[in-house]
């Protein structure tokens, strides 16, 4: 008598985690594609978040254009020119964090956008995997003028107040 039950059920196994993959993949980049033409309704962040969740969305042509500067001056100034990841950023984050003291962070817009979009705030290797996938696919799909006004939007239904975002930006890089 064969053993086909057994062999199947080991094939399962083995399989899930591609599987898992495949549709972790196709899930994201059908939402990528799709909020890079409407505005989401909701993000990760602001469900995590206990304050509950209220957000009117604004496009970026109605936000201050200085504030929009502000933002990349203090949370990526290499924005403009990189595609997703800004690797002198990454290695000096590692080398600061590496020597102890306060945890600083790398992660460029797009990388921010990524995780707080799709993912938690979890500090882990494979929470920083899913962010680098998701962070491709939104450099491919969406214009830089998309990832900024999603990346405002959300500050901005985080703290309710686009100025108080612009000033804990400055300071937190002091």
């Amino acid at each position: 008598m064969s053993n086909n039950g057994g062999k199947r059920r080991r094939s399962r196994w083995i399989m899930w985690p591609f599987k898992a993959v495949i549709w972790f993949v196709g899930l994201s980049l059908f939402f990528v594609v799709l909020y890079r033409f409407v505005p989401p309704p909701v993000t990760l962040t602001m469900i995590l978040d206990g304050n509950g969740i209220t957000k009117d969305w604004t496009p970026l042509s109605n936000i201050d254009p200085n504030m929009a500067r502000a933002a990349i001056a203090a949370e990526d100034s290499k924005f403009c020119s990189h595609h997703g990841f800004d690797v002198d950023a990454i290695a000096k984050a590692a080398m600061h964090n590496a020597s102890g003291g306060r945890v600083r962070g790398g992660s460029t817009i797009s990388q921010q956008l990524a995780k707080n979009l799709f993912l938690s705030g979890e500090r882990t290797w494979w929470r920083k995997a899913q962010e680098a996938v998701i962070t491709v696919m939104i450099e491919t799909v969406m214009t830089k003028r998309r990832i900024l006004e999603i990346r405002s939007e959300e500050h901005t239904s985080e703290l309710q107040s686009p100025m108080y975002l612009v000033c804990r930006l400055l300071l937190e890089k002091k």
